[in-house]
């Protein structure tokens, strides 16, 4: 896989990622993950962009990542409670897990 940057002047100094990919489906999107993408974003990118540039990027799902998203409603009980817990949200001892999921949605 090549990650590569440019723009009108050409491609960005430094900012070259080369990795052979290790995927059977033929997709290097298979390869690619948040992490090394902004690894590379903040280690090989940024540091080698000219003052006042733009970055874009596409939707691709290494490009977007939820932080602390919230359970589904296909999620275990045990998993919605931990979330409750960690955001300091109260609900009753007896509750169930639809309403659970409630009052998850709510906050």
């Amino acid at each position: 896989m090549v990650l590569f940057s440019g723009g009108e002047r050409g491609f960005i100094p430094n900012a070259l990622l080369i990795f052979r990919s290790g995927s059977k489906s033929g997709d290097y999107h298979d390869d690619m993950n948040h992490e090394n993408y902004m690894k590379w974003l903040q280690e090989k990118l940024i540091p080698n962009l000219e003052s006042k540039s733009v970055i874009v990027v596409d939707n691709a799902s290494y490009h977007n990542v939820q932080l602390n998203r919230h359970p589904t409603s296909n999620a275990r009980k045990g998993v919605m409670l931990l979330w409750l817990d960690k955001h300091g949200i109260r609900y009753s001892s007896n509750v169930t897990k639809v309403e659970l999921y409630d009052l998850i949605k709510v906050h």
